[in-house]
Formats: C-alpha cells, sequence, structure tokens
C-alpha cells in the first residue's frame, strides 16, 4: 500500500498591521515633499517651481492607490483638486504664499467633515478608528462598545476636540504662509502636523479617561467594560 503524504500549507505571513498601513502614506506625504522642496532650493530652483514640484510626490502616490485600487475616493479626489486649484490660482497671481497656505485650508475642510459627521449615525473619529482595528473581532467589539451611551458621548466629544484643534491649526498655517520667511514654512507645516497629531491623541485620551473613570467603566482594548462588572466576575 503506497501512503499519500498530506502536505499542510505554511500559513501566509500576516499582513501589516492596519494601524500601520494608515500612517505610512502620512508618513510619506509629510517627509517627501518637503524634502523634494529642500533639496530644489538648495540646487538653485525657483521658489514657486520647488512648491510645486515638491507637491508632485503627493499627487504620484494618490494617483498610484488610484490605478492599483481601481477606484477613486473622495480624499483623493479632494486632495488632487486642492493641488491642482491651489497651482493654478499661485500662478496667476504669482504669489507662492498661496501655496503655502494650501495645507490651511486643506484641514479646515477636514474640520468640517468631521463637524458634519456629528450630525450622522457615527462621528468619523469611530468609524476611522473601526478600519485600523487589527483583526474583525476587534472590529465586532468596537461596534459593540457604541451601544454603551458612555462610550457614545466620548467619541462625540472626542470629534469635537479634533474639529476645535483642527480649526486653531487652519489658524497656525494661514499665519505662518503669510508672515515668516518662505524657506521656513515648509519644515514649520511638517512640525505643525505632528504637534496637531500628538495633541488630538493626548487630548482626546485624557477627556476618556477622565470621564470613563468619573462613569465607571474603562476600555479593554475596543472593548467597553464596566466596573461593576469586573468586581462582579
Amino acid at each position: 500500500m503506497t501512503s499519500k503524504r498530506t502536505t499542510v500549507a505554511e500559513p501566509r505571513a500576516s499582513r501589516l498591521d492596519p494601524r500601520i498601513a494608515a500612517l505610512l502614506p502620512a508618513l510619506f506625504d509629510l517627509a517627501v515633499p518637503t524634502l523634494v522642496f529642500y533639496g530644489l532650493r538648495s540646487a538653485g530652483v525657483g521658489l514657486w517651481w520647488a512648491l510645486v514640484l515638491g507637491g508632485l510626490p503627493g499627487v504620484v502616490r494618490i494617483v498610484w492607490g488610484i490605478v492599483r485600487n481601481r477606484k477613486l475616493n473622495g480624499i483623493a479626489l479632494f486632495t488632487i483638486s486642492m493641488m491642482v486649484v491651489g497651482n493654478a490660482i499661485s500662478l496667476l497671481t504669482g504669489d507662492p504664499r498661496l501655496l503655502l497656505a494650501k495645507e490651511a485650508w486643506m484641514t479646515m475642510v477636514v474640520g468640517l467633515w468631521m463637524l458634519s459627521s456629528l450630525f450622522a449615525r457615527q462621528p468619523v473619529i469611530f468609524t476611522g478608528a473601526k478600519l485600523m482595528m487589527p483583526s474583525q473581532q476587534a472590529r465586532d467589539d468596537w461596534e459593540e462598545s457604541w451601544t454603551h451611551p458612555e462610550f457614545r458621548h466620548v467619541m462625540r466629544v472626542g470629534t469635537v476636540i479634533w474639529v476645535v484643534l483642527l480649526f486653531a491649526d487652519t489658524a497656525v498655517r494661514v499665519v505662518m504662509a503669510y508672515t515668516l520667511p518662505v524657506d521656513q514654512v515648509p519644515v514649520l507645516n511638517v512640525v505643525t502636523w505632528i504637534v496637531l497629531i500628538a495633541a488630538m491623541q493626548v487630548c482626546v485620551r485624557a477627556y476618556g479617561k477622565i470621564y470613563a473613570r468619573a462613569h465607571r467603566f474603562k476600555m479593554v482594548g475596543p472593548k467597553v467594560v464596566r466596573m461593576d462588572q469586573e468586581v462582579s466576575a
């Protein structure tokens, strides 16, 4: 009798953590355009051309994503539209500071979008966080947490905090674009992004912990756990 050997397929390597995957495009859009801008300036390229060409890597990344996924999403269309309109207006007026102020209008629109999500069933920070969950079980636990009114309160107040910070960021970027030496603004824009993201995380987490402590619940991963349930268990 000839025995057959059953070969067990090796499990595929796990995909990149969704949280890391979501950060990579942002890191690219922060680092590469800034490096290109200062590289061109050090090579003697004019200010307007350095700003325009510095923005091209971000456009290439977005277009590549559209081609690869065969899908045009609203964020990609909005970003490309802002770049095209900003470049066109700056070319017509001859004012490179309009290009520098472009990011201010982008954060303002994102702030308005987040504000409008408060009137939807679930705010943006809830749905966005769900997309970055590492597993289906985590996404299910996150959805189950939405059934708790205290958790919904934290999500909505957290959205308001993000909106306030985004509007403040818009004001700071406009002031920088029109008052500081032009060559200093691109690197300061990167610093401003880092400060904004850190402030968003710190402020929302701090409020969430204070509110959770006052209402006797806590988050265990993506799941809400009430203190009285924990004690009885």
